[in-house]
């Protein structure tokens, strides 16, 4: 059965539980290990009680020379400057976690023990993915924005039969920047009624 509330680091998330404000790094750190712990300060002093990169290979990922594989590869972070990122979130006293892009490096960050994991919009139906990050027992976040509401539902039911506990779905707009008339906060709502499992929502 869903946990209405759970643990994700320092904090709680769901029923009476105030905000948890998550402040996307992704891959804007452009592959600068300072700007990385830059923005990890403006997160701290903004009042963000976690952080969340994007650990994506572009080698397993992206093919080569395609405008993703250049962007990410661009951008992407050596497993050692990770590794420290980790612990200078905890001398700066804010949870760090990551959005996973594949099974390489999910058996990596695994050994760092973060607080949860995030699934993002464009690996919402990455079955074989969720399935292994559920294996770790930890709170997983799922963004929805790029699935229909049926692929919701169909998800919804996977992690009901796997007997997942600590679960988050986010409302998302996939389109940077969203506008208001493509929001659609009601969905926070439609997902609240049909789901029994804490929900939020993720902006750009």
């Amino acid at each position: 059965m869903f946990l209405k509330k759970f643990r994700f680091g320092k904090r709680y998330i769901g029923e009476r539980s105030r905000t948890f404000f998550i402040a996307e790094i992704g891959i804007n750190h452009e592959g600068s290990f300072n700007k990385c712990k830059f923005l990890i300060d403006k997160a701290k002093k903004a009042g963000a009680d976690a952080v969340k990169l994007q650990t994506i290979d572009p080698e397993e990922n992206y093919i080569k020379n395609t405008p993703s594989y250049k962007i990410f590869k661009k951008s992407f972070l050596e497993k050692k400057d990770v590794i420290k990122l980790f612990n200078y979130s905890k001398l700066k006293n804010i949870d760090l976690f990551t959005t996973i892009g594949d099974l390489k490096t999910l058996d990596w960050i695994s050994k760092l023990k973060p607080p949860g994991y995030k699934i993002s919009s464009g690996l919402f139906s990455h079955k074989i993915l969720i399935e292994e990050i559920l294996k770790l027992s930890k709170p997983v976040i799922f963004s929805t924005g790029m699935a229909s509401e049926e692929e919701v539902d169909s998800i919804y039911k996977l992690l009901k039969k796997k007997k997942a506990k600590k679960i988050a779905f986010l409302h998302c707009c996939s389109l940077y920047p969203s506008s208001n008339n493509n929001i659609n906060l009601a969905t926070i709502r439609l997902f609240q009624k049909k789901y029994s499992i804490p929900i939020g929502y993720s902006d750009h």
